[in-house]
């Protein structure tokens, strides 16, 4: 009797192919395919009847000899003439042409030669016809065979010879095609390599542990789930009856290398027949039981015996590799790599993972689109510094492979963060083949500029210079942090103090710290993202003595990001002869107050102003005999409101040339206030009308009200805003429909 478990009509379920002889009367053999059906087993009544060119069979196989992705059928005879059966779907075989191989051949199909068809690989058993060792022929395609046949072991008398395929997913390539074991030489397996350079086969035999009498292979399988090809073998353990069987599993290493035997059955008085695998990786064996009459020829009866699990679950497990921007958040997925089976029942995961939280830090997972699906609830402990315990338990078992599970991280700093994971297991199977991942957070890319002013200074007296952040931030960027070096020199000024008054958020929290005098370290952090563009911190020195102290910027960070672009400042103490008095705004609007930018300067013989915009290009120019610039530019058309830059050059009466540069703001606003900046009183005038009563309101830039009072006279207001903290504020005038307003400063 011979067996195959196949699925031959793509009906989603297996069937079975019976060959069974009855040596005394060869009329009675037969070959027949029992159709499967959902309920995995098979009606005696529902079966084909395949046809066969001679009574004398001995044998047969399901293959697909054509390459059509059908299972055809070949039925090898005794008597030399085989029948090949092509399957024409529906259920229907046709008979195709073949030859002549000679009597008595135990046959497998494999593309041996590696040109995508499969070839002939058969046994001789040389008792009936003196023809021994085994042959080859050349698959041609369409299941035709090249009549050239090779002839290997041809004066070898061995009882029979079975030859099994071995080219289930070797983990390299052409390592093994098919292994024997010759009847006379019970002690050996003899592993068969094609080379395409001799075209031909090339040998080396393997000692095996466990041996006996007739020591024959039942076939080839992935006996314990890691995807390489193994060898079940049997043996006869004693000569005379009752004969006992033990049946022995040779296992792959994926190099063709038989490491390890396991026992499968000992000292059984059923011998095991064959042994053949699933699509679910069950098994299915089969045992003949002797009728103990003397020989071992005779059996009365056959069993099937599925196992369903014998084996370690074995999978490849991996940790995603990702790169992302600081302040993005990382999703990393745990990936399995081999198909699970439903057979498994894997209902539970369990494993561990470790991080690097200097740059990374857990804040949850995500299973959609997983393959984990019905979860009944996920466990996750930290239980070290950086490495937390998973425990998922689902309701479904887990089948397929894919992403298990994704983990989220908030990224802390730049860096890389490796991902390990260890002690996963399924169910209770310890998986082993863990391959870690990462977490990258590489910088932003954030466009960013700081400037500082240069500014004149009596000696003896404190000056304050605000950090500008030039070019806006967005709130998308998230920068909570900027940090910054500067130089001074120590001998000309002198740090005093630092607030954030006045800044585009004066809740940022201040960090400065100057362990060699000159040199201060500035850290900045906000608990909201710092968004637009100003000033940022308001550095207060005081001046020591005449001379030009350079305020140079070195190592600026915004968030993780290093900045290339800065403008240095400088703070010059002069000899109280000589003074400046620039004012940092004026507003064109022909209401007779700071109409125009200019400025008081004291023991100047002369100096020349130039005007230029944020671009770079100039505006306008003046010098001291012309006095002022009005708000036009050369052309004679108004400017836009906005900052300039001013750059001046002078000489003192002594002859000395000063530079001096900085930023004036032109203001166009329906209304103006002024002075702006101010300390004590300001005047409020509203160039446009808005009927009927009016009111006045100011606001902190936390949006906190400070002042709510009635207008009695729109055009025009002096307030007394001596109460007031030092600060940004904003006022609006309003009339219940229309409202304008402007920005101040109070010093």
């Amino acid at each position: 009797i011979h067996f195959y478990y196949q699925d031959v009509d793509n009906d989603g379920t297996n069937d079975l192919l019976i060959y069974s002889a009855n040596h005394q009367n060869c009329s009675e053999n037969s070959v027949r395919i029992y159709w499967g059906n959902q309920e995995t087993f098979f009606i005696s009544e529902d079966y084909l009847e395949l046809p066969v060119n001679s009574p004398f069979c001995a044998g047969s196989v399901f293959v697909d000899f054509n390459n059509d992705n059908l299972i055809d059928v070949f039925i090898r005879s005794a008597s030399g003439v085989n029948t090949m059966l092509r399957n024409d779907g529906n259920r229907i075989f046709t008979e195709v042409p073949t030859f002549a191989t000679g009597r008595d051949i135990n046959p497998f199909f494999s593309d041996i030669n590696g040109d995508g068809i499969k070839d002939l690989i058969y046994g001789k058993n040389g008792w009936a016809d003196g023809q021994w060792g085994f042959r080859y022929n050349e698959g041609i395609g369409n299941g035709d065979f090249n009549p050239s046949t090779l002839i290997y072991y041809q004066e070898e008398r061995a009882f029979d010879w079975d030859l099994i395929s071995l080219s289930l997913n070797p983990l390299v390539n052409d390592v093994l095609d098919f292994a024997f074991i010759p009847a006379n030489s019970d002690d050996y397996l003899y592993l068969a390599q094609w080379s395409n350079e001799e075209n031909g086969f090339q040998f080396v035999t393997k000692s095996l542990e466990n041996t006996g009498i007739e020591t024959k292979l039942i076939g080839p399988v992935d006996y314990n789930g890691d995807g390489y090809t193994d060898i079940v073998y049997r043996y006869q353990v004693n000569p005379e009856a009752p004969f006992l069987y033990t049946g022995c599993v040779l296992l792959n290493d994926g190099y063709g290398n038989f490491y390890k035997t396991d026992t499968i059955i000992k000292n059984s008085p059923y011998m095991p027949y064959f042994f053949r695998p699933d699509p679910d990786h069950r098994f299915y064996m089969g045992l003949l039981k002797n009728k103990e009459v003397g020989s071992n020829w005779d059996y009365d009866s056959l069993f099937v015996v599925r196992m369903d699990k014998f084996y370690s679950i074995s999978d490849s497990i991996s940790v995603g590799d990702e790169e992302v921007l600081f302040t993005q958040e990382a999703v990393v997925p745990l990936v399995n790599h081999t198909s699970l089976k439903a057979l498994d029942q894997i209902k539970s995961i369990e494993f561990e993972l470790n991080f690097d939280q200097q740059i990374v830090e857990y804040i949850g997972y995500s299973h959609e689109q997983c393959i984990i699906n019905g979860i009944n609830s996920i466990d996750v402990a930290e239980v070290a510094g950086g490495t937390y315990k998973f425990i998922c338990s689902t309701d479904n078992a887990i089948t397929g492979n894919g992403i298990l599970i994704k983990f989220h991280f908030k990224t802390l700093k730049t860096g890389k963060s490796d991902l390990k994971i260890s002690n996963f297991k399924y169910n209770n199977d310890t998986i082993k083949n863990l391959k870690n991942g990462s977490v990258t957070v590489i910088i932003q890319g954030i466009q960013a500029m700081l400037q500082m002013n240069d500014t004149v200074v009596a000696a003896l007296a404190n000056v304050k210079m605000p950090v500008f952040s030039i070019l806006p931030i967005s709130p998308e960027q998230k920068l909570h942090k900027i940090s910054f070096l500067l130089e001074y020199d120590p001998v000309i000024i002198r740090y005093a103090y630092s607030d954030a008054a006045g800044t585009i958020d004066e809740g940022t929290l201040i960090d400065i710290k100057e362990n060699n005098a000159g040199h201060l370290e500035v850290g900045l952090s906000t608990e909201t993202p710092l968004t637009g563009s100003g000033s940022i911190i308001n550095l207060y020195f005081e001046s020591m003595k005449p001379g030009i102290s350079a305020l140079q910027f070195s190592d600026i960070f915004y968030n993780y990001d290093n900045i290339k672009s800065f403008e240095n400042g400088s703070i010059e103490v002069l000899n109280p002869a000589i003074i400046f008095n620039i004012p940092s705004s004026f507003s064109p609007n022909n209401d007779g107050i700071n109409d125009t930018f200019k400025f008081e300067a004291e023991g100047l013989e002369n100096y020349s102003v130039w005007i230029k915009d944020s671009w770079g290009k100039q505006v306008r120019s003046f010098d001291k005999f012309t006095g002022s610039w009005n708000g036009l530019n050369e052309s004679g058309k108004e400017a836009p409101a906005g900052p300039y830059f001013y750059h001046i050059n002078a000489v003192d009466y002594s002859g000395a040339s000063l530079e001096r540069n900085g930023v004036v703001y032109l203001i166009r606003q329906m209304i103006d206030v002024s002075p702006n900046p101010a300390k004590d009183k300001i005047m409020v005038r509203l160039n446009g009308n808005l009927s009927g009563d009016c009111y006045l309101r100011i606001f902190t830039v936390k949006g906190e009200e400070v002042v709510n009072q009635a207008l009695f006279n729109c055009d025009k207001v002096e307030m007394d805003i001596a109460g007031l903290r030092s600060g940004l504020y904003q006022l609006i005038i309003s009339n219940g429909i229309d409202k304008q307003g402007v920005k101040f400063i109070k010093e």
